[in-house]
Order: C-alpha cells, then structure tokens, then sequence
C-alpha cells in the first residue's frame, strides 16, 4: 500500500478508535495489563535496532509498530512452537523468534505436506500461530484452535483488507473457541485460556 495511503487510513482509524486506546473503558485486569504491558510497552528491546537492519529494511512505520507487537507478544506468551501461515509474514515472524528464542519455527504453505491436523500430540503445545487472513477460514481455525495448549495466541493478519477478511475475523469473535480477542486493525490477536470470560475488545493500536 502506498506510504501516504496507509498514514491517512491510519489516521482515519485513530480518529474512530480514539476512545479505546490504552486500556481506556476495558475493566478486565487481564485485558488490561495486556494492552497496557504488551500491546502499548514503551521499552526498547535490545533485539529491535538488529532487526531494523535485516528483515526490517523497507518496512513501513506501520508494518514495524506490528512487527515489533509480535516480538514482545511472542515474549510474553513464551510459545513452544511458531507457526508462520502465509508468505509476507517473514518479517513479523521474524521478529517473534527473536521474542522466544527457544521457540521452533514452522513454516506451512499450501503446497507443503505438513498440516496441523496430521499432526499426533501426547499433549497440546504453547503455540504462536501468524495468519494471514488470505490464507486461513473457519475450518482451519477450528482445527488449530482444538490443538493448542490455554496460554497460545493465535495472530491474523489483514483483518480489514476486504469484506472476506473481516467477516472471517467476526466469525473468529464470535467462536466459541475463543476467549479474549482484539482487534487491533492491522491484526486480530486472539487468546485461549479459558480461566477468563468470553469478551472481544476494540484497540486503537
């Protein structure tokens, strides 16, 4: 998209989501300390500038401010096992290796052989899942979110690029898989763990 494109949909956006940034109305301690502590963390992670020097090179202000969110999510959940499902997602998952850096990587396109559903667990794993919305559907999700352990998230990318993607991403809202959600424009963050109540937020990230 181009540059001066982005900054004024970007800014469209804020203007809408103005009321929802930094926590502001969200009364879970949960979701709270989330937006707060992950979502908007001010500290500089040492791994960042490495970062903007390799696969960050040409990345917009916008594409970095969500390549960076998947370092520190990544960071947070310490995931067993990175799936990356979609071919412009080098970059974001990149950076959330570098968040866990005992994580294994996994990378799943269509023309490879390895799925989730062929995969035999003695017990679900911490997964971080990266989607981009072009490339997952709600038969997918229910298939990955059946699989992975309670502390996991799973992260769509593009859930506003078209009509498609965005009623993919409210049936997602809506399932009863899902515990905590956030929309965040760019990406949907979605959590598992069950020990907290059914809620969806809207963040002006």
């Amino acid at each position: 998209m181009n540059s001066i494109v982005e900054t004024c949909m970007h800014a469209f956006v804020w203007c809408c989501r103005v009321r929802h940034r930094r926590g502001y109305g969200v009364h879970s301690p949960y979701a709270y300390n989330l937006i707060k502590q992950v979502f908007f963390e001010t500290e500089t992670f040492y791994a960042y500038e490495e970062l903007q020097h390799t696969v960050g090179r040409g990345r917009s202000f916008w594409q970095t401010k969500t390549d960076r969110l998947m370092l520190r999510l990544a960071n947070e959940v310490q995931p067993q096992r990175i799936w990356v499902c979609g071919p412009q997602l080098d970059a974001p998952a990149c950076y959330a290796s570098a968040g866990c850096r005992r994580a294994k990587r996994i990378d799943w396109s269509e023309q490879t052989a390895v799925w989730p559903d062929n995969l035999q667990l003695q017990q679900p794993l911490v997964d971080f899942w990266m989607w981009e919305a072009k490339t997952l559907d709600l038969n997918r999700f229910e298939k990955m979110a059946a699989t992975v352990a309670e502390p996991s998230v799973a992260v769509v990318f593009d859930i506003h690029r078209s009509r498609s993607a965005l009623r993919l991403w409210k049936n997602i809202e809506h399932h009863p898989l899902s515990v905590v959600t956030f929309d965040l424009y760019d990406v949907g963050v979605v959590f598992f763990n069950r020990q907290y109540n059914k809620q969806s937020y809207k963040v002006c990230f």
